[in-house]
C-alpha cells in the first residue's frame, strides 16, 4: 500500500509524519471527521494543506496557520502534503519538508495566498 510523508502541524507543533495513504489514515492523522484541501503557497511554491473541516467550529479553536499576505488563518490540525498536474496526493522530499519548516515559527505555518502560476 501506498505510503505518504508529509507535515502535520498541531497543537504540539510541527512534525514529519508517515501515513499509509487511505481516507481513514488521512482522517486519522489529522483527527477529523471531514476535512478540505487548500493549496497555498509556502514560500514561492505551491503545496496542498489538507485542513480540519471543522477546526473554527469548537470552542477555542487553535489557530496553526496564518496568512502573511490576506486575512485569513487556518484552524485545526493542518498536514502539508504535495501533488502533481492530475491532482494525485504525494509526499514532501527532504527538500520540500526543509522548505515548508522555515516557514513554521512557533509551532505555526506561515503560508501566502498570492496567485499560484
Amino acid at each position: 500500500m501506498k505510503r505518504l510523508t508529509g507535515i502535520l502541524i498541531d497543537e504540539k507543533g510541527a512534525k514529519v509524519v508517515d501515513i499509509i495513504h487511505t481516507l481513514d489514515s488521512l482522517h486519522a492523522t489529522i483527527k477529523c471527521n471531514t476535512f478540505d484541501i487548500a493549496t497555498r503557497l509556502i514560500g514561492n511554491k505551491p503545496f496542498d494543506i489538507f485542513i480540519d473541516d471543522e477546526g473554527l467550529l469548537v470552542h477555542n479553536p487553535t489557530i496553526n496557520g496564518f496568512c502573511i499576505d490576506a486575512d485569513e488563518v487556518l484552524a485545526g490540525n493542518l498536514l502539508v502534503l504535495n501533488s502533481n498536474e492530475e491532482g494525485e496526493t504525494l509526499s514532501l522530499s527532504t527538500k520540500d519538508i526543509e522548505h515548508i519548516l522555515s516557514f513554521v515559527m512557533s509551532g505555526k505555518l506561515f503560508y501566502s495566498v498570492r496567485e499560484i502560476k
